[in-house]
């Protein structure tokens, strides 16, 4: 595929736009240029200061969320996708909820527990635990701290009408 003698003066024109930016405040004009390459259809390039390929290995293995992943190696989600794809690692797949997993929810929530508490306890997001919960046929509480006296009504107690 050629390119017209406008996208190439384009090309030009922005490269010298980015240049000029570097010295101003580098690490804004380098997300400027990866944009840039990726909007033009380049591959992602590696930056000096991205992790290795073992480091980013190793914090995959060791997480199971890419937001954990991303926080552990100090960078961005939409930076480590990227960094993944460069590498050849695959996108994180969804992990299957396994019957003791699921056991251990039910009984964490029935205790009285929240679906965001027993999410952190077993590292899994409140939706997963939710429908979890829902599938398995547990009645789910009403939300906030009032749901679990089997009060109806507001917090205080006091209807919304005067």
């Amino acid at each position: 595929m050629t390119e017209s003698k406008a996208t190439r003066k384009h090309r030009r024109i922005l490269r010298w736009l980015i240049g000029e930016l570097a010295g101003r405040d580098e690490g804004w004009a380098r997300d400027l240029a990866d944009e840039a390459d990726k909007r033009m259809g380049r591959p992602y390039k590696r930056r000096r200061d991205d992790p290795s390929k073992e480091e980013v290995g190793q914090a995959l293995r060791e997480n199971t969320r890419l937001r954990d992943a991303a926080a552990v190696l100090g960078i961005g989600g939409d930076r480590l996708r990227r960094l993944m794809a460069t590498y050849g690692f695959e996108r994180h797949k969804y992990v299957p909820v396994t019957d003791r997993e699921r056991m251990e929810m039910i009984r964490m929530y029935k205790a009285g527990m929240s679906t965001t508490a027993v999410g952190e306890i077993c590292d899994r997001p409140a939706s997963t635990v939710w429908r979890v919960l829902r599938s398995s046929g547990v009645k789910i509480r009403k939300r906030g701290p009032y749901a679990l006296d089997g009060s109806r009504g507001s917090r205080s107690g006091r209807s919304r009408r005067a």
